[in-house]
C-alpha cells in the first residue's frame, strides 16, 4: 500500500488494521438463514457464572386427574381409586366430567378416597376406568377450623454453556500481500467464518442435546436445544394436516404463556398452511423485519396470534415437516462471564504460536438457552400436505 499524503482516512490505511464491529455485521448477513440465532439475539440475555446454570420453576396445582380402575365403580361405590390421590384431600369436592356428578372427599390414602356419592342434584352414576376428574377444591362446614395448607415445591431445572469456535488462519506473506479486492481476503475470510459461526450456532440452537463428559481428561459440555426441550405439547400430523388439527393444536399451545407465540415451519409446512381457508395470514412488520429483514408472517387465530418465520434449514425427510412453536418471553440466552470478561461471542484475535509465520483468529461463544416452562411450547410433527 503507498505512503498517505495528507490526512489519512479509513479507506487509504491498511485495511487489516481496522477494528470491525464482526458480531453486528454476521447478525445483518443472510439473517434469512438463522432465524432463531437472530431472534433470541433480541431477547434478554443474562450473564452465568458457571457453565452449568440453573433455574426454578413452579406451577398452580393441577386441576384434572382420572379414576384408576378398570372394572369401574357402582353408582353407590364409596371407595374409588384415582391417578393422582395427592391432588385431593379431605373435604375436597371433585366432578366426573362425563356424568356430571358431584362427589366429596371424606378421607384420602394415597390414591385410593372414601368419598360421599351425589352431592347435590345429580345421583350417584357408575364411574368407569379412566373417567376424568375434575378437582374443585375444598369445602367446609360452618364452625370448622381453617385446613392444612398445602402448596408445591420449585422444580430444578439446569442447562449447560457449550463452546464453539471458528478459526480462520493464513500465513505472514499472505497476510502482508495486498489484494485488489474489497474487502480485502482477510477481512472477507473473517465474515465468511462468522456467518458460518452464526450457523452452528443456530443448529445448535435447535438439535444440541444436554450432556456432561470429559475428551482427554478435558470437561465437554453439551446444551440442550430447542428440539429436546419440548416434551409435553408434541402433536404427530400423521402426514395429512387439517386446518381442523391446526386450530385444535392451538388451544394447548396458547393455554400458558403469552399470547403471540413464534412458528418456525420448513418451507414446505408454510404451503401446507397457506392453503387453509379460514386462517387469516398477514405480513407483520416488527422491529425484527425492520432490523434484520426476517418477514415475518401472522396467523390470528382464535387463541392467540401466531407468527411465523420461514426456517429453510429445517429440511430433509424429517425436519421439512416439523412446525416448531416457541414462547420466546420464556427463553434467555445465558452467556459465561464474571470479572474476568466474557465468553459471549466475539472474535479473539492474533492466537497463532508465537513462532508461527502466520495468522491466526477465531470466533469464540460460550453460551446456552434458558428454555424455561416447556409447556409454554409446542412441536407439530409430520405435517407432510394439506388434508
Amino acid at each position: 500500500m503507498p505512503d498517505v499524503t495528507g490526512q489519512r482516512t479509513t479507506l487509504n490505511v491498511n485495511q487489516t488494521s481496522r477494528k470491525i464491529d464482526m458480531v453486528e455485521r454476521i447478525k445483518l448477513l443472510e439473517s434469512h438463514e438463522t432465524p432463531l440465532f437472530v431472534l433470541t439475539g433480541e431477547l434478554p440475555s443474562a450473564a452465568t457464572y458457571n457453565p452449568k446454570f440453573q433455574w426454578q420453576e413452579d406451577e398452580l396445582a393441577p386441576r384434572f386427574t382420572a379414576v384408576n380402575n378398570g372394572a369401574g365403580y357402582s353408582s353407590s361405590a364409596t371407595s374409588i381409586v384415582v391417578d393422582d390421590g395427592d391432588y385431593l384431600d379431605e373435604g375436597w369436592l371433585f366432578k366426573v366430567t362425563r356424568t356430571g356428578e358431584l362427589i366429596r372427599v371424606q378421607s384420602a390414602a394415597g390414591d385410593t378416597l372414601t368419598v360421599v356419592r351425589g352431592v347435590g342434584a345429580v345421583a350417584g352414576v357408575a364411574i368407569v376406568d379412566n373417567d376424568e376428574i375434575v378437582v374443585i377444591g375444598p369445602v367446609f362446614a360452618e364452625g370448622t377450623l381453617s385446613p392444612s395448607a398445602r402448596s408445591t415445591n420449585q422444580t430444578d431445572v439446569y442447562n449447560f454453556t457449550e463452546i464453539t469456535k471458528t478459526a480462520i488462519e493464513e500465513t505472514g506473506t499472505q497476510h502482508h500481500t495486498d489484494s485488489i479486492n474489497s474487502p480485502n481476503d482477510w477481512e472477507h475470510q473473517a465474515v465468511k467464518a462468522g456467518v458460518e459461526h452464526k450457523k452452528t450456532l443456530e443448529f445448535k440452537r435447535w438439535h444440541s442435546t444436554r450432556s456432561e463428559s470429559t475428551v482427554s481428561g478435558k470437561p465437554l459440555r453439551t446444551s440442550n436445544g430447542v428440539l429436546n426441550s419440548i416434551t409435553t405439547n408434541v402433536f404427530d400430523a400423521g402426514g395429512a394436516y387439517t386446518e381442523d388439527e391446526f386450530y385444535t393444536h392451538m388451544v394447548p399451545v396458547f393455554r400458558h404463556g403469552s399470547n403471540v407465540k413464534w412458528g418456525f415451519p420448513s418451507p414446505e409446512v408454510i404451503n401446507v398452511l397457506n392453503s387453509f381457508p379460514r386462517t387469516k395470514q398477514q405480513v407483520c412488520q416488527s422491529a425484527i423485519t425492520d432490523k434484520y429483514g426476517i418477514k415475518v408472517f401472522e396467523y390470528l387465530t382464535p387463541h392467540g396470534t401466531l407468527r411465523l418465520v420461514n426456517n429453510r434449514n429445517f429440511e430433509g425427510d424429517e425436519l421439512s415437516e416439523y412446525l416448531p412453536i416457541l414462547d420466546l418471553a420464556a427463553i434467555r440466552r445465558r452467556y459465561l462471564a464474571n470479572k474476568n470478561g466474557s465468553r459471549d461471542t466475539h472474535v479473539q484475535k492474533g492466537i497463532q504460536a508465537n513462532d508461527l509465520d502466520g495468522r491466526k483468529d477465531q470466533w469464540l461463544t460460550e453460551d446456552g438457552l434458558e428454555f424455561s416452562e416447556e409447556v409454554k411450547h409446542a412441536l407439530v410433527t409430520a405435517v407432510a400436505s394439506a388434508a
